[in-house]
């Protein structure tokens, strides 16, 4: 199956903590595509001006990295691993 997480209220963020609740839970093999903003929080070309006058979402805190989207859960993953049945 394949998913689309985009940008918002619920699934945005500027940081990784395992203590973020999943917005999305997947079955293994399924495919998520991310949708996510640019590095100045910004959603698109702005063509008025340098970067810093980007306008940004509500999010946006100073402190925060990059924008984030998510986090995904997948089922029957444990806490650390990476790929489930992954070889070689």
């Amino acid at each position: 199956m394949r998913h689309t997480l985009t940008p918002g209220g619920e699934t945005l963020h500027g940081h990784f903590s395992p203590d973020l609740a999943p917005v999305l839970t997947i079955d293994p093999g399924d495919t998520v595509t991310y949708r996510t903003l640019d590095c100045w929080w910004s959603a698109g070309p702005y063509p008025g001006g340098p970067n810093r006058d980007r306008p940004r979402v509500a999010q946006h805190r100073p402190e925060h990295g990059h924008a984030l989207v998510g986090p995904v859960a997948v089922r029957g993953a444990r806490a650390g691993q990476t790929c489930g049945g992954c070889t070689g």
